[in-house]
């Protein structure tokens, strides 16, 4: 019911004159009525009443089968309270029911699919993010936590998988960034003030370099980024960023002497509208051959 009545309230919404809302109302209403019932201190979310006499155990289903359960309904219905009413009360019940089944999510995925689709949308769209922050900030529903807290927001492929250096001929590499919906990631020429590290922001420009060796020394032809000032309240406003799919060359050069194996990272920190993930470094799979 809850679903359904959101679904009639953005409907009307999308075709002026809008109504006067009284199906996000009657949504509201309902939610309040289910949290008063099925969750418990906690927060958490169970399928019969806490004064239910007739069962010995008071139970949590969390099967999807032909039809999904209870608790993952709710949890799509309480995303989206949060994000049609921008009330993060939801956003926080929604966390909460999430933490209660965390380890029947993780250990049978495709049994609590619509459950791992709620996940799903909480990864992807950063209007999300509390539930997010909500799950890797409590003791609760460490299952999860980690994984969203691991969630990588930048997919970076490489045009080759081996490339020879010699002191006359340097190898080139091209890399293509994917950058999740609802993320940038600070450019390399971020805005600030031109620090390597860190601007005074706190923010981390991307770099590539090497890593595990010597002998070989990388160059890449940053792209100029966009400005990120129009980002309301945004985590890195007013610096810039790379948005959605991005390439560029990079050269690796020879340069001093070669030991152990030299390999190709490249650094990166990504943000959301409303945070900065933590920085993270990862090695590419470019083979790097002395000749």
């Amino acid at each position: 019911m809850i679903a359904g009545l959101i679904d009639l309230h953005e409907a009307a919404a999308s075709s002026p004159p809008a109504g006067p809302g009284e199906h996000l109302a009657w949504a509201e209403e309902l939610a309040e009525a289910a949290h008063a019932r099925f969750a418990d201190e906690n927060g958490r979310y169970f399928d019969t009443c806490a004064t239910s006499a007739d069962l010995f155990v008071r139970t949590a289903s969390t099967s999807d089968g032909a039809v999904p359960s209870g608790l993952s309904v709710m949890l799509h219905a309480l995303l989206d309270l949060g994000r049609v009413t921008g009330n993060d009360v939801y956003l926080e019940r929604a966390a909460r029911l999430l933490a209660g089944i965390d380890r029947a999510v993780v250990e049978s995925p495709v049994g609590t699919v619509n459950a791992v689709r709620a996940i799903a949308r909480i990864l992807t769209d950063a209007r999300f993010a509390l539930v997010a922050r909500t799950l890797t900030a409590e003791a609760s529903g460490q299952a999860i936590a980690s994984t969203l807290d691991q969630f990588v927001a930048m997919e970076v492929y490489a045009s080759v998988e081996r490339v020879a250096v010699s002191a006359d001929q340097p190898g080139l590499v091209r890399l293509v960034l994917r950058i999740a919906e609802g993320y940038h990631v600070v450019a390399a020429d971020h805005g600030g003030d031109g620090a390597q590290d860190a601007d005074r922001s706190g923010l981390r420009p991307m770099r590539v370099g090497i890593a595990g060796g010597s002998g070989v020394r990388a160059y890449a032809d940053y792209p100029a980024g966009e400005s990120l000032a129009a980002a309301s309240g945004g985590a890195g406003t007013g610096a810039l960023g790379y948005k959605g799919s991005v390439e560029f060359d990079v050269a690796i050069e020879r340069e001093g002497a070669w030991s152990g194996r030299p390999i190709l990272v490249l650094t990166y920190q990504a943000c959301s509208g409303t945070e900065c993930l933590p920085v993270r470094t990862v090695e590419l799979d470019v083979a790097i051959d002395p000749l």
